[in-house]
């Protein structure tokens, strides 16, 4: 299932957007920079994503949602993915989301307002304050 979606998604989106499928071997990963605590979160943040959906199609809007469909094409999971969506562009779009849970980054609301819809989840990431920081 995975290694099916992978090589679809190589070739019908990595391919034409960088003219070249990337040798992974080759590539500077920085994977030690993710931290078990980034991963869990991630993880929980999609858990959650799920709940709140409930009976709802998952809306994926944007390209920095992308980790979500990468889990969500892992599982098996149905969603939408639109990484076309974003602030600048939710107006033009024509296709009708208003029964889905829409899950983004969005911290002004501008997209499930311009595309009304009522379900959402947004994440959102506030590091935690400087130590002896007192508010």
């Amino acid at each position: 299932m995975i290694s099916t979606w992978l090589d679809r998604h190589i070739e019908e989106w990595i391919k034409p957007k960088l003219g070249h499928v990337p040798n992974i071997n080759q590539m500077d990963w920085h994977i030690n920079q993710w931290k078990k605590a980034d991963i869990l979160a991630l993880q929980a943040v999609w858990k959650e994503g799920k709940r709140l959906a409930g009976e709802r199609q998952i809306l994926l809007a944007g390209r920095d949602v992308w980790l979500f469909e990468v889990l969500a094409q892992i599982e098996g999971f149905p969603t939408i993915f639109r990484p076309d969506i974003s602030s600048n562009t939710c107006s033009h779009i024509k296709e009708d989301y208003t029964e889905c849970y829409l899950l983004d980054t969005g911290f002004s609301r501008s997209v499930p307002r311009a595309m009304k819809i009522k379900n959402f989840g947004l994440v959102k990431y506030s590091p935690p304050p400087p130590l002896g920081y007192c508010s």
